[in-house]
């Protein structure tokens, strides 16, 4: 099995002559287009990839939270308020620092050396 862009199967379908669409002609077109087109297959990626992926998207998440309370921290006046967000922007950092440190430790256990992260 291999995942098609749908666009590029109409387009191909579109490029033989068949400009209407039902089911026969797109089952038809579907298969023409999975002998004719030489698709690359990737690689399944490992636990400590998809891992590993988790933890950078999870890092994006908390950095735009970071960004963001930053930026209502400059724009509030209010004491009470001002306290909460310093108080999420110290947790986020913390959460920052945890990310980053389990990060490495994945990279160093996949035998990657000198992990850059971001």
């Amino acid at each position: 099995m291999a995942v098609a862009n749908p666009r590029q199967v109409r387009d191909f379908a579109n490029g033989h002559g068949y400009l209407e669409k039902n089911d026969r002609i797109d089952a038809a077109m579907i298969r023409k287009f999975g002998e004719d087109v030489s698709r690359h297959l990737t690689v399944r990626r490992s636990t400590e990839e998809m891992a590993h992926q988790t933890l950078g998207r999870r890092r994006c998440q908390v950095l735009q939270s970071l960004a963001a309370e930053q930026n209502r921290l400059a724009q509030t006046r209010d004491s009470f308020a001002l306290e909460m967000i310093e108080e999420s922007i110290s947790h986020l950092k913390q959460q920052l620092k945890t990310l980053d440190d389990r990060s490495a430790a994945t990279l160093k256990e996949c035998g990657e050396s000198d992990p850059k992260v971001e």
